[in-house]
């Protein structure tokens, strides 16, 4: 029995029994790896922690109150959460590393722009990495609002971040009223911060 191969950047097309994966052939086979990049696009990236198992912290859900923190943001102010009590507030997690993270960063600076007027306050957490990595990111996708680099992983934890990206909004008197894991469309984003303009 022979093979069929075409040249270039075709993919190869053997009987089943003769490929690696003897269950599939070629055409299932870009099926299932397009499945799992869309799988992995829509869960988000694993943080470096969860890898280490570092972290027990437990995960904060809806209706919690959110720990406090102060984050040293890339344009060298200082913003602490609790001078922010009295305004909504985004709170994103993300790493330059992070495919799903880039997926969403012009969705995150979209809205940023929409609801900035109304009194609501962005802010960008990076977390399992380098500054420059971070950096580099926020010139790359021109992000206006401030951002940080969360150097020793306590906002995180705090936070019981363990996969990114992640986005909460957090109200008026500081309770969580979203959550949102893996790269948020921007539908359930404005959903997200009408909650805590209600």
């Amino acid at each position: 029995m022979k093979r069929v191969f075409r040249e270039r950047n075709i993919l190869h097309t053997a009987y089943p029994e003769q490929a690696g994966f003897p269950f599939l052939t070629v055409r299932p086979r870009i099926f299932l790896a397009a499945v799992i990049l869309l799988l992995i696009i829509i869960s988000g990236c694993t943080s470096k922690k969860e890898e280490k198992a570092e972290t027990g912290q437990s995960r904060l859900r809806e209706g919690d109150i959110a720990p406090s923190f102060t984050l040293s943001a890339f344009d060298g102010r200082s913003v602490s959460s609790v001078s922010l009590r009295g305004a909504p507030l985004v709170l994103n997690f993300w790493a330059s590393w992070c495919q799903p993270c880039r997926i969403e960063a012009k969705t995150l600076e979209k809205a940023y722009n929409e609801f900035k007027g109304k009194g609501v306050f962005f802010l960008g957490v990076s977390v399992d990495d380098t500054l420059s990595g971070a950096k580099e990111f926020v010139k790359e996708y021109r992000l206006t609002y401030p951002n940080g680099l969360d150097k020793d992983g306590v906002i995180g934890r705090d936070y019981g971040i363990y996969a990114i990206p992640e986005t909460l909004v957090i109200d008026r008197s500081g309770r969580i009223v979203f959550l949102h894991m893996g790269a948020v469309p921007e539908d359930v984003l404005r959903e997200g911060i009408s909650k805590a303009l209600d």
